[in-house]
């Protein structure tokens, strides 16, 4: 399994806790953070990102809504809002997302490459019913050839007097050393008609090779002197690691507690000077419990993050221990975080607490309720948030997904063609091959995407032993059509 998708919602919690560097940061600062700009910063306007539906449980069929209604809470009664209308490719990618608001009408298209990853979202409106259509806005992407996932550009434009112009845009430069381990990454933000280098990640390892011994962090910012400079911010050092490939394209040291680059031990630098040390203990490939402790003093900041169920659901903490004061006495801040995932995979309770001093609060939440057909296919949701004056749950949208199809059935499309097709799952592991092959994608239940890869020699040997016991569908393509299996984990 090669990628989890992991504190789905840290920065609603943790945004004041995100830097564990800054809790124990030195208080005689040369260096003043980046004010000027902001590297992701983003004006969304009226591009709809892509979405993902759940699959559904029908004979291997890849089951879409084309029409999801939307509805608002007002006054105790819900009030029909707008309805989206989408188009798919026989992956169940969106390719086409359509809305009327009334006096105009709305349309994104969107393109994919080989590996599913969005490439183009094009957005234009209609005044006239569709019959003439103006460019709006549009983004574009780039990425990685190594990590097919990492964006390596991501520019944004909006359409100006006949012509696109940057909205914005952040270019990420990689750098590797001949073994194709990362050693640098340059970050670069478009401002005022050009590209600024704004942030450095720096990777030194020994002799070139595994492991990394140090990551350095550094950003653009103004010194005593009023100068523009770049400058280290953060650094890790003498580096143990989990587990490291060497493609570390992180500038957020909490991406360290998580996937292919974890650390298990390191010293912990701010602005050149140690302030703390690390250590992590990690029970599985998700589960994990680290603590920062301050080198100056008695200060800690403990995290984890636990499953709690099979569906997905997980409860994450930061304890914060600190000495006010300087007196010896120990003050604690806890934050947590609980989730709670369906049989589906579904999130459909999300709570935020905070504990100071013995005394707790709910300070903030969601929750969804789901509605499901015979065939699992989504039939209705409800979304609350939580109202923190009347610490209760208020309704705030519904979403009631309808006309459901196969897309794998769409004209022209051969949806099981299975040429050779064998497949067989043996201690932990999917064994599977058919003529022709050339890719394959995993989807849970809940249509995320767990892998997705491209084959070599059109068969394949995955290890599934990590994953969470459920329903899954494993879609082959290649040169002889397209084949889906589904599959149970135990």
């Amino acid at each position: 399994m090669k990628n989890f998708t992991l504190l789905l919602l840290g920065a609603f919690l943790f945004s004041g806790v995100a830097s564990a560097q800054q809790r124990f940061a030195r208080t005689d600062s040369k260096v003043e953070k980046l004010q000027t700009k902001s590297v992701f910063a983003k004006d969304r306007k009226s591009i709809t990102d892509a979405k993902k539906f759940p699959l559904t449980r029908s004979e291997n069929a890849i089951l879409k809504p084309q029409v999801e209604a939307m509805y608002i809470y007002d006054e105790g009664e819900w009030l029909p809002f707008e309805d989206l209308h989408y188009k798919y490719d026989l992956k169940g990618n969106i390719t086409e997302i359509f809305f009327d608001d009334g006096e105009s009408q709305h349309k994104t298209v969107i393109t994919y490459n080989e590996n599913d990853n969005v490439l183009t979202e094009m957005s234009l409106v209609s005044e006239d019913k569709g019959k003439t259509w103006l460019n709006e806005e549009k983004k574009e992407y780039e990425y990685d050839d190594l990590v097919p996932d990492f964006k390596k550009r991501s520019t944004m434009y909006s359409w100006q007097d006949g012509k696109w112009e940057i909205g914005y845009s952040n270019i990420f430069n990689i750098t590797r050393n001949e073994k194709g381990y990362v050693t640098r990454m340059a970050i670069q933000s478009y401002y005022q008609g050009a590209y600024e280098e704004v942030e450095v990640i720096e990777v030194v390892y020994e002799n070139g090779e595994l492991p990394a011994k140090t990551w350095k962090h550094f950003m653009l910012g103004y010194n005593d002197e009023n100068e523009l400079v770049m400058s280290e911010v953060a650094r890790y050092d003498n580096i143990k690691w989990e587990n490291s490939d060497g493609q570390i394209l992180s500038h957020d040291e909490n991406d360290f507690l998580v996937g292919n680059n974890r650390i298990k031990e390191a010293k912990v630098y701010d602005e050149g000077v140690e302030t703390a040390k690390l250590k992590v203990v990690y029970t599985n490939k998700r589960d994990f419990e680290s603590i920062m402790s301050s080198v100056a003093g008695p200060d800690k900041i403990k995290h984890i993050l636990k499953d709690t169920d099979e569906n997905g659901s997980y409860k994450e903490q930061i304890l914060e221990s600190y000495d006010e004061n300087g007196d010896g006495i120990m003050e604690e801040y806890v934050s947590t975080n609980e989730v709670t995932c369906d049989s589906h995979g579904n999130i459909v309770l999300f709570n935020v607490f905070e504990e100071m001093e013995g005394e707790s609060e709910q300070v903030g939440g969601l929750k969804s309720d789901y509605k499901y057909g015979d065939n699992d296919e989504i039939l209705e949701i409800i979304n609350y948030t939580w109202n923190y004056d009347e610490q209760k749950f208020d309704p705030t949208e519904k979403i009631v997904p309808r006309d459901y199809i196969d897309v794998t059935q769409q004209t022209g499309i051969t949806a099981q063609k299975q040429q050779g097709l064998k497949y067989s799952i043996e201690n932990g592991r999917l064994l599977f091959s058919m003529n022709g092959a050339n890719h394959y994608t995993i989807y849970n239940v809940s249509g995320m995407r767990i892998i997705n890869e491209n084959m070599a020699n059109e068969s394949e040997s995955i290890s599934i032993s990590d994953l969470p016991g459920g329903l899954y569908l494993l879609v082959i393509e290649g040169s002889e059509g397209v084949t889906k299996i589904k599959f149970m984990k135990r």
